[in-house]
């Protein structure tokens, strides 16, 4: 799995996921608090409002969007109160978007709604970053704006097919993703979305046909090659009089599907923190995080097989730099490696060693400057990286080595010419230290401690516990067989 991790050496900091207590700094075009619990805000004209857990790092996200006459607010009750002040569930944050809709967008001009979609996918790429997974809870129209935002997300990143990297998940909630008899008899004189909201319009036909042939909704392991994995999850009341369930389900697979004894609108205000919708909500959520966790790790082992492997007791390292007269990192990269072996795990330069194995542990070193500048051979070293990373079986570390105002950018140009981003994949990391020798000498110090511990780990369970079929003599006193 790929994870771009910050750290700095004077202010030292590492992401959730290796135990930090650090916080991300929000987007700046996303109106965030940090709060110790759920407290409303006024929107301001990004119209979306982030609510972070203010002591703990939450890696997992949960974006509201709302339906046709909805609020950002208003349309969900209590809803995201419980999910964001859950004390039984690990922390995930909450963010509201708000756009005006119905009877809101007869007063002054609105954006019409693909307009909307794609301030929603704005609002996504912000957040992208900043999360290993965003999930979206959608009402009614709220889904399909949320479905065109997810098709303007993956077209606007140029996504490769597979699992997303941090999109994970949509739970709709009385979609009418055949549209709705009501818009035809009810709504057509009152809200201007009534095209959209007929029964087989063109905008709902254009949003079926891209997620019929781009996007796989199904909650399974299996990863097609040619389509996004996105599991997409229905919930229907079986008293909702505006959208009918053969509307609500289409392309749904059944297994996928709730019924909630509610109608149209109270569905979405769920009164008690273990209410049926709240309930199962988070479950599916949980779930969906176990199976990209699953997909991930047989992404993996998948990639380790296609290559001969170093033994566990033995760490080869291969780094890669440019050749930059101004740097002198090779001296301080053969003292570490000559240092860093542990009594169970050796640890060799691949170059220099005669062990025929390929290098498990990859080394990429760039001044942070070069990175965001996005030079050729930078672009050439990482391509490298990446590539062989790949091929399988190696851990991948690029270290950025500058000033610590140049961590966001460095980040950034590391995912933009790698392709790659934090969360894809945890054997490859981005590392950043100052430029100072001594602190660059820590940092790949750390760098290659985190592999060797990780392989004695594995020897020292090797050598607790035989190889099965391996002959044990077991001694038993004389005593116990009379």
């Amino acid at each position: 799995m790929i994870i771009v991790i910050p750290e700095t050496l004077g202010d030292e900091s590492v992401s959730a996921i290796t135990g930090s207590t650090s916080r991300p700094r929000p987007s700046a075009a996303v109106n965030t608090r940090d709060q110790p619990r759920f407290k409303r805000f006024r929107f301001d004209e990004s119209r979306l409002n982030l609510h972070r857990h203010r002591d703990q790092d939450a890696m997992r996200l949960v974006v509201f969007v709302h339906g046709l006459n909805g609020g950002g607010y208003r349309t969900w009750g209590n809803f995201p109160r419980f999910v964001f002040d859950d004390p039984t569930q690990d922390p995930v944050d909450v963010a509201l978007f708000d756009y005006c809709s119905g009877l809101r967008r007869r007063i002054g001009k609105r954006p019409p709604v693909p307009e909307v979609a794609l301030i929603l996918t704005e609002r996504l790429q912000d957040l992208s970053s900043d999360y290993d997974e965003i999930f979206i809870i959608a009402h009614s129209m709220g889904g399909l704006i949320s479905a065109d935002a997810l098709r303007n997300y993956v077209t606007q990143r140029d996504e490769e097919p597979g699992l997303l990297r941090v999109l994970a998940g949509m739970i709709d909630i009385s979609t009418p993703w055949n549209g709705s008899k009501f818009a035809r008899a009810r709504i057509r004189l009152l809200v201007n979305e009534w095209e959209l909201l007929e029964e087989d319009s063109a905008y709902q036909r254009n949003i079926r046909s891209y997620l019929r042939t781009k996007v796989d909704p199904a909650n399974t392991k299996k990863v097609a090659k040619d389509v996004h994995k996105l599991p997409i999850w229905a919930f229907v009341g079986s008293r909702d009089r505006i959208v009918e369930r053969t509307s609500a389900t289409l392309g749904i697979d059944e297994g996928q599907v709730r019924t909630v004894d509610k109608g149209h609108r109270k569905i979405a205000k769920p009164r008690r923190l273990n209410s049926q919708v709240v309930t199962q909500a988070r479950n599916i959520i949980d779930g969906i995080t176990l199976l990209r966790v699953r997909i991930r790790e047989a992404e993996e082992t998948t990639r380790n097989a296609r290559r001969l492997r170093a033994p566990e007791d033995l760490v080869l390292v291969e780094i890669l730099l440019e050749a930059d007269p101004n740097d002198d990192w090779q001296p301080t990269y053969e003292s570490v490696v000559r240092s860093s072996s542990s009594p169970r795990v050796q640890v060799h330069d691949r170059l220099t060693s005669s062990a025929d194995y390929p290098a498990n542990l990859l080394i990429s070193v760039h001044r942070s400057d070069d990175l965001i500048a996005r030079r050729e051979m930078t672009r050439l070293k990482l391509g490298e990286l990446r590539r062989r990373y790949d091929e399988g079986g190696a851990h991948a570390r690029a270290i950025s080595v500058g000033p610590l105002k140049e961590h966001e950018p460095s980040s950034q140009a590391l995912t933009d010419m790698t392709n790659m981003l934090h969360q894809d994949n945890q054997q490859f990391m981005l590392k950043f230290c100052f430029a100072e020798d001594e602190q660059f000498q820590r940092r790949l110090s750390a760098v290659i401690a985190e592999i060797v511990n990780r392989q004695q780990l594995v020897v020292s369970q090797r050598e607790a516990y035989p190889v099965a079929g391996q002959p044990v003599q077991i001694l038993i006193d004389r005593e116990e067989l009379t």
